[in-house]
């Protein structure tokens, strides 16, 4: 799930507010694209150039 144009939260905020979804956070296995992680199971968006 990608969130913009919000204010930045620390990590373990956005944590409880994934989990509060119901489901348990997992971790980004078998990566395909370019991220980062940030703590257990969040990660970065995908880093595109500007133009697209």
């Amino acid at each position: 799930m990608l969130f913009t144009g919000f204010r930045a939260v620390p990590v373990d905020a956005f944590q409880h507010f994934a989990i509060s979804f119901g489901q348990p956070l997992i971790g980004y296995e078998l990566a395909s694209a370019l991220r980062s992680q940030v703590e257990t199971a969040v990660y970065t968006s995908i880093k595109y150039p500007p133009h697209r």
